[in-house]
């Protein structure tokens, strides 16, 4: 049985669970993180710097639609 899942940057999105209610309960669910590696021009001057676990602030619409409510925290470099 899956407890957890751990995302990182791909072309994944929380849309394609949509028919599977139990599915997308747990990949939208406290157990589950994104990990997100930085892009100065996707995410900005300074995104660069962000430490690794860092909780990601304002998250956009297109994000937000991509992967819901996972708990998303970045990677600490920019390397995918």
């Amino acid at each position: 049985r899956i407890r957890a899942v751990a995302f990182t940057d791909s072309t994944h999105n929380v849309q394609w669970t949509r028919d599977n209610p139990a599915l997308t309960g747990l990949i939208t669910s406290p157990c589950c993180v994104y990990v997100r590696t930085a892009d100065e021009r996707r995410d900005g001057p300074g995104s660069l710097s962000r430490r690794a676990g860092e909780v990601v602030e304002d998250l956009d619409p297109h994000w937000t639609r991509r992967f819901g409510s996972i708990r998303t925290v970045w990677a600490g470099t920019g390397e995918h």
